[in-house]
């Protein structure tokens, strides 16, 4: 390994033989810059003098054959009012991915004024900066592309050296393609949660414009990376002028699949490959992207108002007859299954168990009427398949769920449970279990609870394994928490 003190200080002396006091700054970037360099990596190094000729350049190359290990030195050579000239925008990157050795690049930064940090920010969204990936993102990406949960449907995780040059292999597409992959940072704090943007990929030995984008396991369901994605869509045919933008994952990568469905991309096709079996791809064309607007804003701003309006308390036995009445509308009309009459008896029978909590069974108000109902009850699970021990109440099941069918549509569900599930993590719970549809409760972040080691039962029938499912209420609170789930000591309490 090279001691690169010891050589760095052998350059500068020479350096000082050949230029004197021409030298205005030297400066390292790539991995020695950086601090992780390994055997075989270059010594990127910069050197600006006060001015450049054609003699300069033929001494530094004369002088450079004359320093050890001539084969890893790389860079470049300018002269300083070439580099004050470069656009600004190009020496805010400049600045940030070198570390200075002799001198300073201070005198830059009267040059990189908000309008240069605006073009080195390609975009925002309502919650999320979009902007050039530079080397300083090394850890917090590498947090992203080195998890193998995250990178479950790549045929591996990355390591540090393929994280490198995945943040060079993206600079190198900003200055060829004008895009690439971009750092996805959030407004609130300057935080780096992964990456988003655009990329020319081989999708089925065509060359196509595809989103992609990868977000940092705590940040995941949050919706950012369906946000992040809209927003390249909208660069995508507003600013590069494409008529058709597509993503491609993995035939098993359903949640990416969801992000493109609801950016308004519609599935054409699947094909095999060799590194995913088989490859699903999406795709919205530029006059499907705008109906997808109008109607996205439309429902935003319905959201908006039901998010801002909705409210939710604790049920009262005053309520008991409007809430009976809500489910048995809600599932004669919106379910060919039950007519309600089962789940009436099935929260009756919880309310008289001693796994009812009553803090936690809620009824949702919307312009002083109930809209909605929905509770959270003590939740046995049992250390083997047949019963047995039951695990402490660490975790609560949610169920049922009913929304009015006068409502049905307006984002009344999704809207009333987040709140729920805040009132959960207040009251010092684990995690909540639910059974039901995997489309709507992953949307609040539920996922499969075999994930978390909990799993059904014997003879519990089950549509599909993927409807049980489980959130935790902080990370890792679910981490020694597992088993069978109980229903028969649940419901016959």
């Amino acid at each position: 390994m090279i001691d690169i003190t010891a050589w760095i200080s052998q350059f500068l002396q020479t350096l000082n033989e050949n230029f004197g006091d021409r030298v205005w700054f030297v400066g390292l970037q790539g991995s020695y810059g950086r601090g992780e360099a390994k055997e075989t990596s270059d010594i990127d190094i910069v050197v600006i003098l006060d001015e450049l000729s054609v003699a300069d350049i033929q001494t530094y190359n004369t002088m450079s054959d004359s320093i050890p290990n001539r084969e890893l030195l790389c860079g470049f050579l300018s002269g300083k009012e070439d580099i004050l000239n470069w656009e600004p925008s190009d020496l805010f990157q400049f600045y940030h991915d070198t570390t200075p050795i002799k001198g300073d690049l201070d005198e830059l930064l009267s040059l990189i004024d908000n309008n240069a940090v605006d073009r080195a920010i390609i975009l925002e969204t309502e919650r999320l900066i979009l902007r050039e990936l530079t080397y300083d993102d090394f850890k917090p990406l590498y947090a992203v592309l080195g998890d193998s949960n995250i990178m479950k449907h790549y045929p591996y995780a990355f390591d540090e050296n393929k994280v490198r040059n995945w943040i060079e292999r993206n600079i190198g597409r900003y200055r060829t393609d004008g895009f690439g992959l971009w750092a996805v940072v959030l407004k609130e704090n300057g935080e780096m949660i992964g990456d988003c943007g655009i990329t020319m990929q081989n999708i089925n030995s065509q060359f196509l414009p595809e989103i992609g984008y990868h977000i940092r396991k705590d940040m995941q369901n949050k919706g950012y990376a369906t946000e992040a994605a809209a927003g390249c869509i909208r660069y995508g045919f507003e600013k590069l002028n494409f008529d058709c933008l597509y993503s491609y994952m993995k035939y098993t990568n359903s949640a990416s699949a969801r992000v493109a469905e609801k950016n308004g991309m519609k599935f054409i096709g699947e094909y095999p490959d060799d590194v995913n079996y088989l490859t699903r791809v999406y795709c919205v064309n530029r006059k499907e992207w705008k109906m997808s607007t109008i109607k996205n804003y439309e429902e935003r701003r319905k959201m908006d108002k039901i998010r801002n309006d909705i409210t939710i308390r604790p049920e009262t036995t005053k309520d008991y007859k409007e809430i009976i009445s809500l489910i048995l509308r809600s599932f004669s009309e919106g379910t060919n299954y039950s007519d309600g009459s089962d789940i009436v008896a099935l929260i009756e029978e919880i309310r008289m168990s001693e796994y009812y909590i009553p803090e936690l069974s809620f009824v949702a108000e919307l312009d002083g009427k109930i809209v909605g109902h929905f509770l959270f009850s003590h939740f046995p699970l049992s250390e083997t398949k047949e019963g047995g021990h039951i695990n402490d109440n660490s975790i609560v099941m949610l169920a049922p769920v009913s929304v009015h069918a006068d409502y049905f549509h307006q984002h009344i569900g999704i809207s009333m449970l987040k709140l729920g599930i805040e009132k959960v993590k207040e009251h010092g719970f684990k995690g909540i279990n639910v059974e039901g549809d995997y489309h709507f409760y992953n949307r609040v972040g539920f996922r499969t609870s075999s994930e978390y080691g909990i799993y059904p039962t014997s003879g519990i029938p089950m549509q599909e394994p993927r409807c049980m499912m489980c959130m935790e209420t902080s990370e890792g609170s679910l981490e020694n928490i597992g088993g069978y789930v109980v229903y028969d000591m649940y419901y016959n309490a």
